[in-house]
């Protein structure tokens, strides 16, 4: 297809060229906020492992508390079967009595084993939880930097983003509204409307341009598209 009303190819080119910078830009700002991905990766796992070990300690402490109370009480029947054995009054008694604070006893060293055993796992977690504040205090600096960062970052591509589309307004003006309404119908359905002719080939898709289509596309004077594509065909000007 081709038509010369109110053509103008540098303008379109033009507009090519800023439409690139500005989804060049929008990229750009769209990726800001990775700039600091990493440290809120770090500090958010440093969360989940202290809301982990809080649980943790609250477990270990139970454990303690029922493994202490298991033992006062074995310890108390252990003494009850003592106090039994000094007023056996009978060899049988006394035999009976002494297995049973022989077993009392047996139990009262296994829940101390298993109260040191939770007091050891109480304490590391302790240990751990402290160590992983200190961490989260690091990694929480490091994140605030990062942030600083990333708002400089979208603040220095925004006023890049505001002067591509000054100068994106500046080229659309020049172009009637015909021309324009077909660059944009074609820029919502390729990243780049426009494409050049290079060796009779359109650089868009590839395919071989017509000789005429060539020829008006060399002349500038009107507004050729690749009849398979459909991009907007330019060729650079000869020397």
């Amino acid at each position: 297809m081709a038509t010369g009303e109110g053509f103008n190819l540098e303008a379109l080119r033009s507009l090519g060229d800023v439409d690139r910078r500005l989804n060049r830009a929008r990229r750009r700002l769209e990726r800001a906020t990775d700039l600091a991905a990493p440290q809120r990766t770090r500090v958010s796992g440093i969360k989940a492992e202290l809301k982990e070990l809080a649980v943790s300690i609250r477990e270990s402490q139970k454990a303690i508390k029922t493994h202490e109370l298991e033992m006062g009480s074995r310890e108390a029947d252990r003494e009850k079967a003592e106090v039994a054995l000094n007023q056996a009054k009978s060899n049988n008694d006394y035999q009976t009595f002494l297995g049973v604070i022989e077993r009392k006893k047996v139990q009262v060293s296994e829940s101390e084993t298993l109260v040191l055993e939770a007091y050891e796992v109480h304490e590391a977690n302790e240990a751990k939880t402290v160590a992983g504040k200190a961490r989260l205090k690091s990694q929480e600096k490091e994140l605030a930097e990062a942030n600083l960062r990333v708002k400089a970052e979208e603040e220095l591509v925004s006023a890049e983003v505001a002067k591509e589309e000054a100068c994106r307004a500046e080229a659309a003006g020049q172009l009637s509204q015909k021309h324009l309404a077909l660059y944009e119908r074609l820029r919502e359905q390729q990243s780049d409307p426009l494409a050049e002719i290079r060796d009779g080939m359109c650089q868009g898709c590839g395919l071989t341009v017509r000789p005429e289509q060539i020829s008006l596309a060399r002349g500038a004077k009107l507004l050729v598209t690749c009849g398979n594509c459909q991009r907007i065909l330019w060729m650079v000007p000869p020397a």
